[in-house]
């Protein structure tokens, strides 16, 4: 039931009959073989490797244990400190702020964040136009609706990691932690990802008021930005402490992530959660 009520909201609407091939890819998928699946454009490719994934996800979810309550700041630490938001400083400083930055959308969760699915592409144009799929499935209001219902508030999160997403370097340098000049690179990093947060933000709701006026119901211009209050991780830092549920990049951020320091948590943090669970499902997509 949860697996039905998720994917109809931006996968497969209720109208819906699947092409043969993308049962066929259900049914093998969810078995646990590896499959290919060659058919024509505009033929539901992206369905057919989608739908098995949620069915996984969808049965992980009865052993998510229920979210703590959020802690107010975590929603706004990157607005404007009149609006709620913290300084550069306050937000690496846990003597003010108890959480890390990189945290704020995860900090609340109890169950252990890892990559469940990888989905690749070799150029960033195909990234983002599975960004908007995604965005209707995951983080529709009526997806969040159907989370809450039926995962106990757990969220499944998805992010985009390519060179679009803010913003590069350590949030905080295992190194060079007291080091002036990395000190005020820091507050810089810092800063800009709180900039680009906000605008993220505002571009989403002024779409989202735009939808709201449009009689158009089919094609809905919020889902071409990402909402920073809802499921899907935006910022590097946010992946790196807690990597998304689905992880979609390319080939050649994939093979510099591999060898860069700074992304070793993902890998680690995905390690630890294939090992501690002996029923753990790790999907590779790759697509086009």
């Amino acid at each position: 039931r949860s697996f039905k009520e998720l994917v109809k909201n931006g996968l497969v609407p209720d109208f819906f009959t699947l092409h043969s091939h993308q049962a066929k890819m259900l049914k093998a998928a969810v078995s646990g073989n590896n499959c290919i699946i060659t058919s024509g454009t505009g033929s539901g490719k992206t369905e057919s490797f989608l739908l098995p994934l949620f069915a996984q996800l969808t049965k992980e979810l009865d052993s998510w244990e229920e979210p703590a309550d959020r802690i107010p700041t975590q929603d706004s630490w990157w607005k404007e400190r009149s609006l709620g938001g913290l300084t550069p400083s306050q937000i690496y400083d846990n003597s003010i702020c108890s959480l890390n930055a990189a945290t704020a959308q995860r900090s609340n969760e109890k169950r252990p964040a890892g990559v469940r699915a990888l989905i690749l592409y070799p150029m960033n144009a195909l990234v983002e136009d599975q960004l908007t799929r995604l965005r209707k499935t995951l983080s529709s209001p009526e997806a969040l609706q159907v989370l809450d219902q039926q995962a106990n508030g757990n969220r499944i999160y998805f992010g985009r990691y390519t060179s679009k997403s803010p913003v590069t370097g350590f949030l905080n340098h295992p190194r060079l932690a007291n080091d002036a000049d990395e000190i005020k690179s820091r507050k810089k990093r810092v800063q800009k990802l709180k900039d680009q947060l906000t605008y993220s933000q505002k571009y989403y709701e002024n779409a989202k008021k735009f939808d709201e006026k449009s009689e158009n119901t089919s094609d809905k211009n919020q889902y071409l930005f990402p909402n920073v209050l809802g499921s899907e991780l935006v910022s590097r830092w946010d992946m790196q402490e807690t990597p998304p549920d689905i992880l979609v990049t390319n080939t050649s951020m994939l093979s510099i992530m591999l060898s860069r320091e700074v992304d070793q948590d993902v890998f680690e943090n995905t390690k630890k959660w294939l090992m501690s669970d002996p029923d753990a499902y790790f999907y590779l997509v790759m697509d086009e």
